[in-house]
């Protein structure tokens, strides 16, 4: 299960940028469909080590992954 906090970081990002929630979490979901079909065999490995319960990760899981590898101290996953 995704941490509940996450529909309210996306309704934060929605609101920074005057859209949605869902459109955020659409516009993040072609952006990992876009870098899936990437053929580079780095950039594959990189999106290999994104932990997911399906074959894609969802917006949720990408956005759990980078605020968990993040170096900034401000950012922190939920």
């Amino acid at each position: 299960m995704l941490h509940p906090a996450m529909e309210d970081i996306f309704q934060k990002i929605a609101a920074a940028h005057g859209t949605s929630a869902n459109e955020v979490k659409a516009q993040i979901q072609a952006a990992i469909v876009q870098g899936l079909s990437t053929p580079d065999p780095s950039v594959q490995k990189a999106w290999q080590s994104i932990p997911r319960q399906g074959d894609t990760p969802l917006p949720e899981e990408l956005l759990l992954y980078l605020l968990g590898t993040s170096t900034d101290p401000t950012l922190r996953a939920p």
